[in-house]
């Protein structure tokens, strides 16, 4: 199973927006838009994960509960309500939830969501602290571009 770091990053809310999927071999994918939140960026690391590291199963630690539960946990009972949520309004971000949920969905190898701390000072968790240095860098390149775009390494 390959870990993978995932985060977001907001300059402000909303405004340049990043995020970052950072595997324990060192690989990364991130990428940036102008305009965003803090969720998009979240749910945006998540997508990147699934894309980037697709044909492995997966161990994704995310500090984020708003993202994990979006994509596992409401995302069912919006399905069932056909999108909507108990208020009868559309979710925030809907079109990007539904990618991650096919995505999820489609995927013939495990994936699993371990909540870890953010912003842990002990770096508990140098997955997570290495993404949110990228996500955090990658809005950074969104606000002085003023551009989307996205970058893979290791």
């Amino acid at each position: 199973m390959v870990r993978v770091g995932v985060d977001g990053s907001c300059l402000s809310n909303p405004g340049p927006a990043g995020w970052a999927a950072v595997a324990e071999d060192g690989a990364y994918r991130i990428g940036w838009q102008p305009v965003g939140t803090n969720n998009i960026g979240e749910l945006n690391a998540i997508r990147e994960a699934l894309i980037g590291w697709e044909p492995e199963p997966l161990a994704i630690e995310i500090a984020s509960s708003y993202a994990m539960n979006a994509v596992t946990v409401w995302a069912k009972g919006w399905r069932a309500r056909g999108w909507r949520k108990r208020d009868g309004k559309a979710p925030e971000n809907l079109a990007l939830i539904q990618d991650v949920v096919e995505r999820l969905e489609a995927r013939r190898r495990p994936v699993q969501f371990v909540k870890v701390r953010g912003h842990n000072l002990a770096n508990d968790f140098p997955l997570n602290t290495a993404a949110d240095a990228r996500a955090v860098r990658a809005s950074q390149r969104a606000r002085d571009t003023g551009a989307a775009g996205d970058e893979q390494g290791s």
